[in-house]
């Protein structure tokens, strides 16, 4: 399930299963920025062995970012206006 808001030359896409939605965006051909530590999953190992594919195999598809990176990137975009 997807939902996404185009929000000039972003997509936002909110994800029940994060996993799914990253493949199918790389499978589309959308470069995927995943803010590591605002998803989880039911166990920490299954976490960190699903960031650690998304940075070893797909790291020309997907940038791993942190939300203080996210919070940086749109107060620097606000301030620009």
């Amino acid at each position: 399930m997807l939902l996404g808001e185009e929000i000039g030359a972003v997509t936002l896409i909110f994800a029940v299963c994060v996993v799914a939605a990253v493949f199918d965006a790389v499978d589309r051909g959308y470069d995927v920025v995943l803010v590591k530590d605002a998803v989880c999953s039911s166990a920490d190992e299954t976490h960190d062995a699903l960031i650690t594919v998304y940075a070893s195999r797909l790291s020309q598809q997907v940038t791993l970012v942190t939300s203080r990176d996210v919070i940086a990137a749109w107060q620097r975009s606000v301030l620009r206006k």
